[in-house]
């Protein structure tokens, strides 16, 4: 397929993810390009790799203005500090072994890694997890149960006047992780036979959990909502390229945030209106995987 670019100040909305990794100007992948399914992965991913992941970038395409300032002064700081988590990812072998990309990940194992990795330095405990594919969800949705511990430990007080916890903060909270687009691409599509690329358009919704009040909408539930792009870029050494299953891999991941996405939701505040679909925020981790199965 051609690559293509919206109207938005040349942002690039095409679908060759190299390209996509490389620019800071953005706008969501057209989503009629999506492949309706699970992202997959060639055979030299399969196992489980131990991952150091490392914050080392940050840009606002448009100002600082349209990137809240509470996830702006965590952004800084973690790639101020390199800040690093630990965390594992596993990719099963699933489809038929001749297949160029018979991989897929064990998204929920992956998802409760990741986020828990995340979330721990908050004082906040996954406990549970559920991933469901099919006709409503065919990249797949992740339903993460989450517990603010630290916010626990005061609830049963009356909270200070001048509390440092927010009003919104309650103890029990669900994380869904929709992915509403995916698509993937070989790196020998654009001369690099070593690096694989993937790229996930999310909606990532925290929900208060379900009341026992019949048929709760779910827009009700809805505390808040970001709509990210991940992009990520896996590379193997050329010394691996022999079919030896490699020992040690490189990625660049690169969470994208947009303050809308077409056919998802809306422009309705002034700053949606005026990004205009572009990016807002890009934050950049460098992995290093170390096999360990």
């Amino acid at each position: 397929m051609a690559n293509r670019a919206t109207a938005a100040g040349g942002a690039l909305a095409g679908d060759d993810l190299a390209q996509r990794m490389g620019s800071t100007r953005l706008t969501p992948p057209e989503r009629f390009a999506s492949v309706p399914a699970e992202v997959r992965f060639p055979s030299w991913l399969a196992g489980t790799w131990q991952v150091t992941n490392t914050a080392v970038g940050l840009q606002t395409p448009l100002g600082r203005r349209f990137v809240d300032p509470y996830i702006l002064s965590v952004a800084q700081r973690d790639v101020g500090s390199k800040s690093t988590m630990e965390y594992q990812l596993r990719f099963i072998e699933d489809g038929d072994a001749s297949s160029p990309m018979p991989v897929r990940q064990d998204r929920p194992f992956n998802s409760i890694e990741e986020e828990g990795a995340l979330v721990a330095s908050r004082g906040v405990v996954i406990e549970r997890g559920d991933y469901k594919m099919d006709a409503s969800y065919p990249h797949g949705r992740v339903l993460l149960e989450l517990k603010d511990e630290q916010l626990d430990r005061v609830a049963s007080a009356e909270l200070p006047k001048g509390s440092p916890f927010n009003v919104r903060r309650v103890v029990r909270t669900q994380l869904e992780l929709e992915t509403v687009w995916a698509q993937w691409q070989d790196g020998s599509t654009n001369g690099n036979a070593n690096a694989f690329f993937t790229s996930e358009l999310m909606v990532q919704r925290v929900l208060l959990p379900l009341t026992t009040a019949p048929r709760e909408a779910k827009r009700e539930r809805v505390l808040d909502a970001s709509y990210l792009e991940i992009l990520t870029r896996f590379e193997r050494s050329p010394a691996d390229m022999a079919g030896t299953p490699p020992t040690r891999l490189r990625a660049r991941n690169r969470v994208v945030q947009y303050l809308s996405l077409p056919g998802v939701s809306e422009p309705a505040a002034a700053l949606e209106v005026e990004a205009a679909g572009r990016a807002v925020l890009l934050l950049d981790y460098d992995w290093d995987l170390r096999r360990l199965v």
